[in-house]
């Protein structure tokens, strides 16, 4: 397998809700938040990402092609950086 563009270890982030458990998360994030995930992510499913996503009002959600958890920016290079460039440059972050 090729080495990763971006190291698994920093992809990792808290997932929206008590994973594995089924209960929803109630809390809401003030920030801009971009996510750029894989339907093929067997840690954190897509569903729960665009459940966050709808219960939210400033997440934007890039789904990828199929790729295993921390590794969209290793199947899809060229749609990971220009989503991540065009979400920067709208004047999302913050």
């Amino acid at each position: 397998m090729p080495e990763p563009i971006v190291p698994w270890e920093s992809t990792r982030v808290k997932c929206p809700t008590d994973c594995g458990s089924g209960r929803r998360s109630s809390t809401t994030h003030s920030s801009a938040v971009s996510s750029l995930h894989s339907g093929g992510d067997e840690d954190i499913p897509f569903e729960l990402t665009e459940e966050f996503a709808a219960a939210q009002s400033k997440v934007t959600v890039v789904e990828t092609a199929v790729a295993p958890h921390g590794w969209e920016a290793n199947v899809e290079p060229e749609r990971f950086q220009s989503a991540l460039t065009e979400w920067f440059t709208s004047g999302n972050p913050g």
